[in-house]
């Protein structure tokens, strides 16, 4: 019988030697998106002690002994510092330490190789530190690491021009160096970048499915006939079918449907799209969240102070965002919002608000 090995493979010896290194510091009440950040630097940093020794070599073969030492150093450290993690499960003093090393590293080196030119500006590599910051910290932290960095860039900068280093390196070796230096931190941004800018779509588009699942159940429970009949108005008009305004509590402060309605429960959609605000937050930092569509219907969301306004529509867009720009215009100034805010009143029975809803809703829809 074949060995699982033999049926695959494709596990590569580096894929088996990476999974000796999984959840050494993921502690049992970690969640899991901690766990998922422990195990990818922990990998990120395996990985890079290997390629920081076979650098140390190269330089080394090249006759460089100082500039060898350094990376070799810096392999060195990474282990000591995964042992210490492996032991005392502290992520802060481990995620620190490596963006630390990952900062020093590149800036030591072009220290010891006498400058931007001899070293092909390999300082470039300590960028990375800033961007690992965003993704291993709190991303409130991260533009203190960037100021790191041009801190170094430029002390290096200014050391250079009063202190001008003489070419010691053959130009081959500078230029094949340049290259790799930029070919190198390009590509790991590039693709960094690709892949959480993918998942973020993904994560996106996962929260608009959602929304339009829910919504699709709203349209087919609202008795909506065809007022729109003619391709031509399809093209210039727009017919309200639904606005809402929900409080930052989730309930629904005010709540006009424009069509005949059937089983239709304002407060059940207003909790639902709490919770679809909620998850924006915390997924992207904000509520991205502005637009779906479902059969020939769109659904339009935008914020006013700490609530959020719902409008359902059916036909042109253009005419639609019209009218909903001309309703938030109104509904900011400071004494409507404070009606809309207001728990302890029918904002539904309101006049007022009433009032400038159907001028803006219905009284051109109707002509």
């Amino acid at each position: 019988m074949s060995s699982t090995v033999d049926q695959h493979p494709k596990e590569s010896i580096r894929s088996r030697f990476l999974s000796k290194f999984q959840n050494i510091g993921i502690r049992p009440n970690d969640p899991d998106e901690l766990q998922v950040k422990k195990n990818v630097l922990v990998a990120s940093i395996v990985l890079n002690s290997i390629a920081a020794v076979f650098w140390a070599l190269f330089y080394f073969i090249l006759g460089f002994d100082i500039p060898a030492l350094i990376p070799f150093v810096y392999a060195l450290l990474c282990w000591i510092t995964v042992y210490h993690f492996k032991l005392r499960k502290n992520f802060e003093v481990f995620r620190n330490s490596q963006l630390i090393l990952i900062m020093l590293l590149p800036f030591f080196l072009m220290i010891s190789l006498h400058g931007f030119i001899n070293s092909s500006s390999v300082i470039y590599w300590s960028v990375l530190a800033p961007f690992a910051a965003i993704i291993f910290t709190d991303q409130k932290k991260a533009p203190y690491w960037f100021i790191i960095f041009l801190a170094l860039l430029l002390g290096s900068t200014i050391y250079e021009l009063f202190y001008p280093a003489e070419i010691v390196i053959p130009q081959p070796i500078i230029i094949s160096f340049f290259f790799l230096n930029i070919a190198g931190v390009s590509t790991i941004l590039f693709f960094t970048v690709y892949y959480f800018v993918g998942e973020r779509d993904k994560a996106y588009h996962l929260l608009q499915q959602i929304a339009e699942q829910q919504f699709s159940g709203l349209i087919d429970d609202l008795d909506i006939e065809g007022t729109l009949t003619s391709v031509d108005q399809l093209t210039t008009t727009s017919i309200p079918v639904l606005l809402l305004i929900i409080n930052r509590g989730g309930l629904a402060n005010y709540s006009r449907v424009f069509v005949e309605k059937e089983g239709y429960n304002d407060q059940l959609i207003s909790g639902f799209l709490t919770a679809i605000s909620a998850f924006s937050q915390e997924a992207f930092g904000a509520h991205i969240l502005k637009e779906i569509t479902y059969k020939d219907f769109r659904i339009y969301f935008d914020e006013l102070g700490e609530m959020k306004v719902v409008y359902a529509f059916q036909g042109s867009k253009l005419d639609a965002q019209h009218r909903f720009d001309q309703l938030l215009e109104q509904f900011r100034t400071p004494e409507i919002e404070h009606l809309l805010r207001n728990d302890y009143i029918s904002v539904d029975e309101n006049e007022t608000i009433n009032d400038i809803v159907d001028d803006i809703f219905t009284s051109e829809s109707d002509e």
